[in-house]
């Protein structure tokens, strides 16, 4: 499976340590090995991610590259990022974690299933289109809030179909 923890902006990037949290989740309920997905500026917090062997960082030189490997997962884990529009473009059943902007302002990857999508429903939500770099009241509770289980759950369904 492959996971991109990451986005462009702040409101659109689950927090560190959730992620952390899911992927040993993950590791400890699915016999699996996770490849992280990022850009080249983001690769020393993508090793610091890398804590299991079963956990490396997809080190991919170009675009074409990267869709290549991305078409050999059986889910992919994304923030609302580029790397969820690659993942959806290869056919790749993606699990789309959605903080400050929200997938029925037609953000949707290629495809998606909205049934993958997983987002908070607050009054403050969405509160921008594409994202901001910090959150407007504070609290950041659109990523906060959202359950690691429901993750894995969602991506248990989509493995085990």
């Amino acid at each position: 499976m492959g996971i991109a923890p990451f986005s462009l902006h702040f409101t659109k990037t689950y927090p560190q340590e959730s992620m952390v949290t899911l992927i040993n989740s993950l590791l400890e309920q699915l016999d699996c090995n996770i490849l992280l997905f990022g850009g080249k500026s983001e690769q020393d917090k993508l090793a610091s991610l890398s804590t299991s062997d079963k956990v490396a960082v997809a080190n991919c030189q170009s675009i074409q590259e990267e869709m290549q490997l991305m078409s050999t997962l059986d889910v992919m884990i994304s923030m609302d990022s580029a790397n969820m529009h690659l993942a959806s473009l290869v056919e790749v059943p993606v699990v789309s974690i959605w903080g400050g902007t929200h997938p029925n302002m037609g953000f949707y990857g290629y495809r998606q299933n909205p049934a993958l999508a997983i987002g908070k429903d607050l009054a403050c939500r969405p509160c921008s289109v594409f994202g901001k770099e910090t959150c407007p009241l504070g609290h950041f509770k659109c990523m906060k809030t959202i359950d690691n289980q429901q993750i894995v759950d969602k991506v248990i369904q989509v493995v085990k179909g």
